[in-house]
C-alpha cells in the first residue's frame, strides 16, 4: 500500500516541503479492532525543526501553517513548545535520548542488578546459616 501526500505549495515553504520527502507513514492496528487501520506517521527532525521555523517567521496563523503541512495544529503547537524549552534536543529521534533520560535508565538497571545480587546474598546467608546449625 502506497500513501502519498499531496500539498498546496504555498509560499515561503518551498523548503519545508522537501522534507515531505524524508517524512515516513507506517500502518499500524489498533488493539481495539483488528480491522482498522491507523497510519502513526513520524517525522524527521528537520522537518520539526523547519515546521517550527516557519511559525516563528511566517505572518500565517498556527492553524494555517499546520494545515499547509498536514499536520494537526496540536501537534506543530507541541512541536513549538519543545523547541522553546529545549532547542534543539527536544527533538531527539527514535531511540536517541537526551542525557538525562539516559543517565536514568542506567541507574535504573544498576538498581535492579543490584537488587538481584542482594537477593542472592541473602539467599546464600539462609542457606549457610541453616548448615551450621
Amino acid at each position: 500500500m502506497i500513501f502519498v501526500a499531496l500539498l498546496p505549495v504555498t509560499r515561503g515553504c518551498t523548503a519545508l516541503m522537501n522534507c515531505w520527502a524524508e517524512m515516513r507513514i507506517t500502518p499500524r492496528l489498533r488493539p481495539r479492532s483488528a480491522t482498522s487501520m491507523v497510519l502513526k506517521r513520524t517525522f524527521t527532525k528537520e522537518f520539526k525543526l523547519e515546521a517550527v521555523q516557519l511559525v516563528k517567521t511566517s505572518n500565517k496563523p498556527l492553524a494555517q501553517i499546520a494545515r499547509d503541512l498536514g499536520i494537526a495544529d496540536s501537534t506543530l503547537h507541541h512541536w513549538r513548545q519543545l523547541e522553546a524549552s529545549h532547542g534543539e534536543q527536544g527533538f531527539p529521534g527514535s531511540g536517541h535520548q537526551t542525557a538525562q533520560e539516559e543517565e536514568i535508565r542506567r541507574l535504573k538497571r544498576e538498581v535492579e542488578t543490584l537488587r538481584q545480587e542482594r537477593d542472592i546474598l541473602k539467599k546464600a546467608l539462609g542457606i549457610f546459616s541453616r548448615s551450621q546449625l
